[in-house]
Formats: structure tokens, sequence, C-alpha cells
């Protein structure tokens, strides 16, 4: 598997963030997920070795679009004001973002928040 780069592939990037790969065509759906799972697992070891909050920025930098970035810093931001129980009109007001991104952020918290939770802790009183 490899990734996909094309004119249309990195227009569906910036417009869909949707990634597109070259996949052989034996493998199958599960195979595939697999694949980008470990991928993705490969992607998070890397960011975890380093050392240093720049080096980690730098790295983001490089691999994720402005559009990327700020699409991950204000899903952050949203689920850091929902836990301080900021009102949905506080935060659309605050980050320009839709109400349907704030609820889905909510239903992540609900479900599934652990990540966004450490995340918001660790990052809690340190100065950017």
């Amino acid at each position: 598997m490899k990734p996909l780069v094309t004119e249309k592939a990195v227009m569906m990037i910036e417009t869909n963030n949707t990634l597109s790969f070259k996949v052989e065509k034996e493998m199958t759906k599960i195979e595939l997920k697999k694949e980008v799972e470990e991928l993705f697992y490969k992607l998070c070891v890397i960011i975890a070795k380093t050392n240093k909050t720049e080096d980690a920025a730098k790295l983001l930098r490089d691999l994720l679009s402005f559009t990327e970035a700020e699409i991950i810093a204000k899903r952050i931001k949203i689920a850091e004001m929902l836990i301080e129980d900021a009102t949905y009109q506080d935060i659309v007001n605050k980050l320009k973002v839709s109400s349907s991104t704030i609820f889905k952020v909510q239903e992540w918290l609900k479900i599934s928040g652990e990540g966004y939770r450490k995340a918001i802790e660790k990052a809690r009183g340190k100065e950017l």
C-alpha cells in the first residue's frame, strides 16, 4: 500500500480530509484496515518518541496541511471548552465552528474521550 499523490488525491485531503492509497487488487478491506491501523500506530510511536514539544510541532507541520492542523487544534479546544462546561454558543463564537462539529466532539467525549481528556490534562498550565 502506498499513498496516492495526484492532484485529485491532494484535493480530497484538503476538502474532505480523506486519504487515498494505491493498494494491491488482492487486498481485502480487512487487510487494508489493518495496514492503515499499523501505519497510524507507527505515527503515534514517532510522535511519542519526540523529546521536545518543538520537535513534535515541526513533525506535525511537515505532515499536516494548515487546514488539517487547524481542524485537530480546534477539536482539542472544543473538548477542553466542553469539559469546562462552556455552552455551544460560547464555543461557536470563540472558535467559529459549527454546532455539528461541537456535537461530534461531545459524543466522542461521552463514548471514548480518554485520549482527549489525557491530552487536555497534560497541556493544562503549559505556556504556549
